[in-house]
Order: C-alpha cells, then sequence, then structure tokens
C-alpha cells in the first residue's frame, strides 16, 4: 500500500497560512504524499469536488483544512486507528474559542443529522478525516460538491457497513 496522501482543501486561503500547513505538514510526515486542493474564486468547485479530485486510490486518503484548527499531529493516532479498523475515522472537535452562535449551530446540525440518520457520529464536519480505502471508493459516488459533501460521504459509509469512529481532537478557532 502507498503512503498515506494528505489531501489539503483551501479556498481563500492566504499564501502564508498554506506556507505554514506546508511545512507543519512536511515537517510530521515527510514520507506521505500531498496534493494541494486549491479552490479558485474565479472556478469555485467547492471543498467536496476539490477533496472528491484528488483522493488516490487503495491507500489512506486524509483531509484536512489549510488552517490547521484540528492539530495536525493527531494524524497519528487517528492512523492507529484506522489501521485496525480500514474504514473512516473523524476527528471530534473539542472546540476552543468558538463563538457561542457557531458552537450551537454546529451542535444543532449535528444532532439534527445524527437523528435524521442515524449516523452516530458527534461532528460531521470537522477539517480533519482519515479515510480507509473502501471508504475513499464511496467518497466518489457522493453527489455533494459543497458543504454537505462530509454528510453526505458519511451517511453512505454508514449505510454500505463501514466502521465510523470518532476521534476527540482539540480544535482552535483559527485567527489566519
Amino acid at each position: 500500500m502507498l503512503e498515506p496522501n494528505i489531501i489539503v482543501p483551501a479556498y481563500n486561503e492566504s499564501w502564508e497560512t498554506l506556507r505554514i500547513c506546508s511545512i507543519t505538514l512536511k515537517t510530521l510526515y515527510p514520507n506521505y504524499q500531498y496534493t494541494w486542493a486549491i479552490d479558485e474564486p474565479n472556478n469555485r468547485r467547492g471543498k467536496g469536488k476539490a477533496i472528491k479530485q484528488n483522493l488516490k486510490p487503495n491507500t489512506v486518503n486524509i483531509y484536512v483544512d489549510a488552517d490547521l484548527s484540528v492539530d495536525p499531529r493527531n494524524i497519528t493516532p487517528m492512523l492507529n486507528i484506522l489501521k485496525q479498523t480500514q474504514g473512516l475515522v473523524i476527528a471530534q472537535r473539542i472546540a476552543q474559542g468558538r463563538t457561542f452562535q457557531r458552537t450551537l449551530t454546529s451542535k444543532l446540525y449535528n444532532s439534527l443529522v445524527r437523528l435524521l440518520f442515524s449516523t452516530g457520529v458527534k461532528d460531521h464536519q470537522c477539517g480533519l478525516k482519515l479515510l480507509g480505502v473502501e471508504a475513499t471508493e464511496i467518497a466518489q459516488w457522493v453527489k455533494a460538491n459543497g458543504f454537505f459533501f462530509d454528510t453526505e460521504r458519511i451517511i453512505r459509509c454508514k449505510k454500505a457497513g463501514i466502521t465510523i469512529t470518532d476521534y476527540p481532537a482539540m480544535w482552535h478557532e483559527s485567527n489566519r
């Protein structure tokens, strides 16, 4: 199996944010493959489509938001879980510095999705996810290209019987 592929979807990020992200990730994971999925404002694909177009088959695919709101050092323990389950491992935000409104909106959204689709997932939208080979294949069939990409992929994985694991991770509001 190939080294994991880290996809960094980015939209409207500063070059400084991308530079810091690149240095941080390549320092922590020098042997991994990297794909920078830059979504241009004049030709907007959406985060989901940017990720789908950059998934590599037959390997572990990881995607992490460019602002590194979730510490990328969480990738190693999450990868250990993925090696055991071969499914999907999702960072679950333990939020620091998040506004009340964003926290409430997120909790309501996640509760509604759990209620309607019985996903069991605590955080559908967190920006750090690890996909095993089968979860990667399923991601190619997701129709949503924007905000609902993560949720639809999780629902499809759940219906396919793929093991989905939440991994609690510190999350901070990005200042970049």
